[in-house]
């Protein structure tokens, strides 16, 4: 199912209501008032696949503690299968690319330097132009997903490239 943007002004509504009248307690103001730390959640959408299932975030001092299904989500219930209950680690992960990273050395040999958001979407640019001029616009590919994909299969979609949608999770 695509993503449409009738389907996420839809999905986004959904959310607004259900943190508007979630059945569970969450920290209010005067209880982290008078509990500092106190556990709060949060309407969150997972992003783990194309579905965008509606999720709490339950988070105490700006650390997020776990997820949970959000029952107001008609899909879902409020369950979550195993990649959403996954976010958590996911989110929390060492090895989390946080920042855009350069390769220094040979292909291979992990070594890597912070660069600005500017510098890597410049390198980018500057690859893609390289290619379509070099073999044509048929050179470019994107095997995509997900909602946020969108913007990057417009993109090369409009450079005269191809694209293709995943098979259904």
């Amino acid at each position: 199912m695509a993503l449409t943007r009738r389907t996420f002004i839809k999905r986004s509504s959904l959310a607004a209501v259900a943190a508007a009248v979630d059945p569970l307690p969450a920290a209010t103001g005067q209880e982290a008032e008078r509990f500092p730390g106190a556990p709060e959640q949060v309407p969150i959408v997972c992003a783990m696949c194309r579905a965008g299932c509606l999720m709490r975030g339950v988070v105490a001092d700006g650390r997020l503690l776990r997820v949970e299904g959000n029952p107001a989500d008609p899909g879902t219930g409020g369950r979550l299968c195993a990649r959403g209950m996954a976010a958590v680690a996911l989110h929390h992960d060492t090895d989390r690319l946080k920042y855009p990273l350069k390769r220094t050395g040979e292909r291979g040999e992990g070594k890597w330097r912070r660069v600005s958001w500017g510098e890597a979407v410049d390198a980018v640019a500057a690859a893609i132009e390289g290619a379509v001029k070099r073999h044509g616009p048929a050179a470019l590919a994107l095997l995509h997903g997900g909602p946020s994909s969108r913007y990057i299969r417009e993109l090369i979609e409009g450079l005269g490239g191809g694209s293709a949608s995943p098979p259904a999770d």
